[in-house]
């Protein structure tokens, strides 16, 4: 693993099953995920949205004021509403679901590594 050794990735995902294999994805990719945002002050190196639907307490305005200058991975099914939605975060990226883990991951540790 490249990067920050220590960077948390934070999961935010309202359906338990998909939160659950991100985790697991993250963890065997030698990630360190958290489901819980700001655990001791603990600011994640990247935020992984999983926005069909948000968590509660979630929305696209909430994830921007809390993580605008984190980089914010958004996953959707809906190739516009996602792809519409990045724009307004400051270092937003959209992956279209279902995607392959790799292209995930990839992401993932390029802006970990950045």
């Amino acid at each position: 693993m490249k990067g920050i050794p220590d960077a948390s990735v934070l999961v935010l995902c309202a359906d338990d099953a998909l939160r659950d294999s991100l985790i697991d994805l993250l963890v065997a990719d030698g990630r360190r995920p958290t489901a819980t945002p700001g655990v001791d002050g603990d600011r994640p190196a990247v935020v992984l949205a999983a926005c069909d639907p948000w968590p509660p307490g979630w929305d696209l305005g909430r994830l921007r004021s809390t993580f605008h200058r984190i980089p914010c991975v958004v996953l959707s099914g809906s190739p516009l509403g996602g792809d519409f939605a990045v724009t307004k975060l400051q270092r937003g990226y959209f992956v279209q679901l279902p995607a392959l883990p790799a292209e995930i991951l990839g992401l993932v540790a390029e802006l970990c590594d950045v």
